[in-house]
């Protein structure tokens, strides 16, 4: 399989750039995304690199609370799904593709970026993403380790 994760972290292990919240690292190496005090949201982006245009952004994520994830800027990309772990985002143009968290706090685990949403699909029919530099099967608890 000829697919590439763009992303040059997928394990999260280094702060990615937020706002509106503090970032703390947890024992196990994964940063913890939590909003500041008065604030109703906060931003986050997923990946170390901007996503190309019409790219897949795979972000694993563990949340506290209700948390409710959206595009941040959705006019740059859009969620394709979310289903409490896994959430998809398709940037419309190149861009960093922030996600805004409500209602809750999350931990980055993932992060698989691809070019194209053919690869996404290759990917999805295969039941795979990219857990460190290899591909392996991805389950809720991060599984294929």
């Amino acid at each position: 399989m000829d697919i590439e994760n763009l992303d040059t972290d997928p394990r999260c292990q280094t702060k990615r750039e937020c706002w509106r919240c503090d970032a703390t690292r947890q024992a196990e190496g994964d940063w913890y995304y939590a909003r500041q005090d008065g604030e109703d949201s906060f931003a986050v982006q997923p990946s170390q690199k901007p996503i190309p245009a019409n790219g897949i952004a795979v972000v694993h994520y563990a949340s506290s609370g209700s948390a409710m994830l959206a595009a941040d800027v959705p006019g740059l990309c859009r969620v394709l799904s979310d289903n409490g772990w896994l959430l998809v985002l398709q940037a419309l143009e190149r861009n960093i593709c922030a996600i805004k968290v409500t209602g809750g706090n999350i931990t980055l685990r993932h992060v698989t970026v691809l070019s194209t949403i053919e690869e996404y699909n290759q990917m999805t029919k295969l039941g795979r993403f990219y857990i460190d530099e290899t591909i392996r099967p991805l389950t809720h608890n991060g599984g294929g380790m």
